[in-house]
């Protein structure tokens, strides 16, 4: 049994508390559950949409990262877009899983990147020396992305005092 209510329009997992022992447990239980629900929307004609935070600790588990590859590949057939978030490139990419994600991902959103995830980016995406300065020493906001074979670098500069910059804005001491 679980403490969360499962029909929320949002449904948050925490795995975090979990003990080493529980996490394969943990980690596999969420994703069927998030799987169900895709296709419980499917049925319905709603589309869903999963965000997977810190994906880089599904990887570390054979069981989650196979899981999450399958899902990855599956879920848009089922009317749902995934989107892993990841400081750290590098974090991922010694999963051959995680290299099969982002191969298959035709909208990827990359912000300032450290110096040996840019090495990783360069050659993945073929990316020039022009792109590398996008996401390079980035200010916050700025960036570059991948749609398909393009690369475009983008610069999302809102004034402080408007609703959108309120919104959006996820620094903790302007808020």
């Amino acid at each position: 049994e679980t403490n969360v209510d499962l029909h929320n329009r949002f449904t948050v997992f925490d795995l975090s508390e979990l003990t080493n022992q529980m996490k394969t447990v943990g980690m596999l239980v969420m994703l069927d559950a998030i799987y169900n629900r895709v296709i419980a929307n499917h049925k319905k004609g709603k589309r869903t949409w999963v965000y997977v935070d810190e994906i880089y600790l599904f990887f570390n588990n054979q069981y989650s990262a196979a899981f999450l590859e399958e899902s990855w590949k599956r879920f848009r057939k089922k009317g749902a877009a995934v989107t892993g978030i990841t400081q750290n490139i590098y974090d991922c990419m010694n999963y051959p899983e995680a290299q099969n994600m982002l191969s298959n991902s035709e909208f990827i959103l990359m912000f300032n990147q450290a110096p040996r995830d840019i090495e990783i980016i360069e050659k993945l995406f073929h990316i020039s020396p022009d792109q590398v300065s996008a996401i390079k020493d980035a200010p916050k906001g700025a960036g570059l992305i991948k749609v398909g074979a393009d690369l475009v670098p983008f610069v999302n500069n809102y004034p402080k005092d408007s609703l959108f910059y309120r919104l959006a804005n996820t620094n903790p001491e302007e808020r």
